[in-house]
């Protein structure tokens, strides 16, 4: 079931003890949105690998969860320029 309309951000600094953090939150935020387990994953992952590869270290950046229209987008906003985002559909409510 897929949580109603919600927006949550979190600003992180560049340490890297905020790894886990960010991994449990952003796993946390999925799922209240509603997204299936492997989904949860995928995105928790897909939003590692984007902060990793960014040059973000270093860096203060923005992550915002946002669920809207039945589907969740996260973005991310580097310090000093550059964007990462993804959406997922939701699953209808039964």
């Amino acid at each position: 079931m897929s949580a109603h309309d919600f927006s949550f951000a979190v600003e992180l600094s560049d340490d890297p003890h905020f790894d886990g953090m960010l991994a449990e939150l952003s796993r946390a935020v999925c799922t209240h949105a509603g997204l299936p387990p492997d989904a949860v994953q995928e995105l928790a992952g897909a939003l590692h690998e984007s902060l990793a590869g960014s040059g973000a270290r270093g860096h203060r950046c923005d992550v915002r969860f946002r669920v809207e229209a039945g589907a969740l987008h996260v973005l991310v906003a580097f310090d000093g320029g550059g964007e990462w985002r993804m959406s997922r559909v939701l699953p209808a409510q039964s």
